[in-house]
């Protein structure tokens, strides 16, 4: 069975040269940016390689859809950035077009790396786009859907591919290292906003004008040594869901309008949409290729504006960190509780109801904590990136970048895109980021409301350790 698309021409696995300035354009250029004149602190290597799949599928993102998908509107790639500090410590990027990388996933890719490159898992760094029009991943633990043995052999076969084609993108950026420059800064875009409608009557999913938002935009700008864009990475706070449910055509959405947009403007060089703590923040307005366009054109020109102004450089050194720790969920429905759910009108309370009951026979008890995935790459001085575990709401990056200082970037969906990851606001206001969130991700219930304290403390710890070192 044909579920991959891999094609020599799709791959780029190159630094990209730029022809010489002349002296006055490279004087003027100083002034802004990067001197090309001085010896680059970095090295860095990337590669693509398109993963669309050949043939119908189930998508991932969306309970509602009820077949697979019916072609392709826009390819999906997984790629990937390496870098090298100048004492040889090797860090690399992963960026996948889908909705999440589950650890188990992650940990066989990472066992390959190891193999060959002697890289650990700390160095290994997996983010998703979290597009909602990519193909459904299996998940490891059951959940609310339900699919049959011939679907389930689909996706398996896919998510086994997936390790195969993300090793490659990793090894081909690896064997790709060539001298490079770093610079780093943040711009803003606005099309996001809160989804979150708090009423007297409880939360349901719309747009909230004034609700909480992150509209900065972080950007790490890599280059030769010519001053030519080898890669942009960038961020955002939003969901990566303009197309819905009723879109059955693989599609990257925003984020893959912007990597088409930046890459086509900049030849040879490589887009990188690393998703931020944007789960309760959805695109406004939402549905319809022509407005899935203008917010992936618009993020993209905002990202080329701050390319052309100029960022600031990044010198290194290079560290890593990456731990886990229990988070704790709150104490887990009864029996009694499960088979009165078994009358639910809803067939996903139904078919969760009959898995955890499932699970309470097998083992005798349910999940009572979950280990989470925390990860910091620290640049120096210059810049963190702190990288987050499952669906982080937008609260978190708030209240870090508050904390811990403006050269923050936070990404969320990093790793293991297990659950959502609610602050301590959204578990008293309720809804679907706090509950009903948790049946599709196949656990028991909601998480403890020591959460947010526990992961931000934790954070801290990190990113202390890792800036006097």
């Amino acid at each position: 069975m044909a579920i991959w698309k891999r094609s020599s021409d799709r791959t780029l696995n190159r630094m990209p040269c730029c022809q010489k300035q002349t002296g006055l354009i490279l004087s003027l250029l100083a002034l802004f940016t990067l001197s090309c004149s001085e010896s680059p602190d970095w090295k860095v290597g990337t590669a693509r390689i398109e993963i669309t799949p050949e043939s119908p599928m189930w998508m991932g993102g969306f309970g509602a859809r009820n077949k697979r998908s019916e072609g392709t509107s826009m390819p999906l790639y997984v790629k990937a950035l390496a870098i090298e500090d100048s004492s040889g410590s090797h860090v690399v990027l992963i960026v996948g077009e889908m909705t999440g990388y589950f650890e188990y996933l992650a940990s066989q890719v990472a066992q390959r790396v190891k193999g060959e490159f002697g890289l650990n898992r700390d160095q290994l760094l997996f983010s998703a786009t979290h597009t909602h029009s990519g193909p459904f991943i299996k998940r490891a633990r059951p959940g609310a859907w339900k699919l049959d043995p011939e679907e389930q052999k689909r996706v398996d076969l896919y998510a086994d591919q997936l390790v195969e084609y993300t090793f490659e993108a990793v090894k081909g950026a690896l064997r790709n290292l060539a001298p490079a420059q770093l610079a780093f800064g943040k711009t803003a875009v606005g099309f996001a906003a809160n989804r979150r409608v708090v009423t007297d009557e409880g939360v349901h999913l719309g747009v909230t004008p004034e609700g909480t938002v992150d509209h900065s935009v972080p950007i790490l700008k890599v280059t030769n040594p010519d001053g030519g864009l080898v890669a942009v990475v960038f961020g955002y706070a939003c969901h990566n869901t303009t197309l819905g449910s009723e879109n059955y055509l693989f599609h990257g959405d925003f984020a893959g309008v912007a990597h088409s947009w930046l890459e086509t403007k900049h030849p040879g060089a490589l887009a990188f949409f690393v998703t931020g703590c944007g789960a309760d923040i959805n695109p406004n307005p939402k549905r319809g290729m022509d407005t899935v366009q203008r917010h992936g054109e618009d993020l993209a020109v905002a990202v080329d504006r701050a390319l052309e102004a100029g960022l600031n450089r990044v010198e290194g050194p290079l560290s890593y960190r990456l731990v886990r720790f229990p988070l704790q969920l709150a104490p887990p429905p009864t029996r009694e509780d499960l088979l009165d759910r078994l009358e639910s009108q809803s067939i996903y309370v139904r078919n969760h109801a009959t898995e955890m009951l499932k699970i309470l026979d097998c083992e005798g008890h349910l999940m009572t904590e979950y280990p989470y995935t925390l990860q910091v790459f620290q640049f120096g001085e210059d810049f963190t990136l702190v990288a987050m575990a499952g669906e982080v709401v937008v609260d978190y990056s708030l209240r870090l970048a508050n904390e811990l200082g403006a050269n923050l970037w936070v990404a969320s969906h990093c790793n293991d895109v297990f659950a959502y990851i609610p602050s301590r606001r959204i578990l008293v206001e309720g809804g679907y980021e706090a509950d009903s969130s948790m049946m599709f991700y196949g656990f028991p219930g909601r998480w403890d409301s020591s959460i947010e304290e526990t992961i931000i403390a934790k954070v801290h710890e990190v990113v202390g350790e890792l800036r006097v070192q």
